[in-house]
């Protein structure tokens, strides 16, 4: 589904009516989600169970769930989405209601992104504001299944829960280079007692408390700032934490560890590298550590990991190149080096004024090295992610340089 608009006009701010999913993905693989905007979903996009769902370059203004992710067996993507009231206020459509009217309703009852069991997901560059929850981490209804993940440059603002953590497989979430902000009686991360397994944070901000309840499990963070919070920017009351090289803004009120705290370490973190711990625990280890000798250099900032124009043919022309390949069964090889005919396929276009050289499926033996010119792009048969036993177009090479 791409480059649409989805408009529900008789939703009413003031009487609010649940609407099915506008988007769901029942089962199956490779549901793509690229370039649409939900003006006033009440529910946005739903995977079930199935894989490899990928949404990216979209906005979404829902008001009870803008994505929603379970039993995915394999990876999704969210990429490059953002969640906020502000898509239906400004939309000039008929009937938009006010930001705030929208907002008021959103933080009351909404969730930006939910994640019950997924493997392996990732999330970047998604933006939630003006919610209840922007992020929910959790176990599928019923069950104890839970997923882990990787969450890049995720930056939620202005929720009750910046982020809700009830539980995590064991192989962990790992959120880095993102930000996580709540309003004065918000919390900026919380972790629910059913918590017992691994998050680590790594060059995240943290705009209000970080505040644990989780059974067990290790909580780590890294080149992590901690700014606005009340009486602590850390309330832990059962498990671990790390802390390393970690900046807080204030002076006091730093980390406060409950009676079921079995450890805390931290290297060269505090104000200034002064930590101040309040500890209610008789039994926690608590290891504080600084010193230059001790200090590391952080992952890097503002790192892009991805080109700001992507090339583009010269033309719209595509040719079809009908060369000999291995079909059928993936263990089906091919036999025939087709390196030459492919390489002149690609110069002809060129000379043609460009345009896009198209593989039909198959995998091709490339034994010598071929140059794409500019304005020319090769192409094959797949336009969004699949796993390789659904065939598509391969290469293989004997070439060894």
């Amino acid at each position: 589904v791409t480059n649409l608009s989805i408009w529900y006009p008789e939703q009413d701010i003031n009487d609010v009516k649940p609407y099915p999913w506008t988007l769901f993905q029942t089962q199956g693989d490779c549901a793509t989600i690229e370039h649409v905007t939900l003006v006033n979903s009440y529910n946005g996009f739903n995977s079930a169970p199935s894989e490899l769902h990928y949404v990216l370059d979209s906005y979404i203004t829902a008001l009870n769930k803008g994505i929603e992710v379970h039993v995915c067996t394999d990876i999704g993507r969210i990429e490059n989405v953002r969640i906020s009231p502000e898509y239906w206020a400004k939309s000039g459509l008929p009937g938009a209601p006010s930001l705030a009217d929208v907002t008021a309703y959103t933080k009351a009852n909404g969730t930006g992104y939910q994640m019950h069991r997924s493997d392996w997901e990732y999330v970047s560059y998604l933006r939630v504001s003006g919610y209840k929850t922007g992020v929910w981490i959790g176990r599928e209804p019923g069950f104890a299944d839970a997923p882990n993940a990787q969450l890049y440059e995720v930056h939620v603002d202005n929720c009750g829960n910046g982020l809700y953590v009830e539980d995590v497989n064991p192989y962990g979430i790992l959120i880095s280079n993102s930000s996580f902000g709540a309003p004065e009686d918000g919390n900026a991360v919380y972790f629910y007692k059913d918590f017992s397994t691994s998050v680590q944070f790594n060059g995240v901000d943290f705009n209000g408390p970080v505040v644990s309840d989780g059974s067990d499990g290790v909580v780590s963070f890294e080149s992590c700032t901690f700014s606005e919070y009340g009486d602590y920017a850390l309330k832990i009351n059962s498990g671990n934490v790390l802390l390393s090289q970690c900046d807080f803004k204030k002076n006091a009120g730093h980390v406060y560890l409950g009676a079921d705290m079995h450890t805390l370490k931290s290297v060269n973190s505090g104000y200034k590298c002064n930590l101040k711990v309040d500890n209610h625990s008789t039994s926690a280890k608590v290891e504080v550590i600084t010193g230059k000798k001790y200090f590391f250099e952080p992952i890097p900032k503002n790192v892009k990991t991805n080109i700001d124009v992507h090339p583009r043919p010269a033309s719209d022309k595509v040719l079809k190149a009908d060369l000999a390949r291995a079909t059928g069964f993936n263990n089906n090889r091919p036999v025939k080096d087709v390196s030459a005919e492919l390489q002149s396929a690609l110069d002809a276009l060129k000379a043609a004024g460009g345009g896009t050289l198209y593989l039909p499926a198959g995998r091709y033996l490339v034994d010598n090295p071929i140059k794409v010119p500019s304005g020319v792009e090769l192409r094959g048969s797949w336009d969004v992610q699949h796993h390789t036993q659904s065939g598509g177009t391969a290469i293989f090479t004997n070439y060894d340089g």
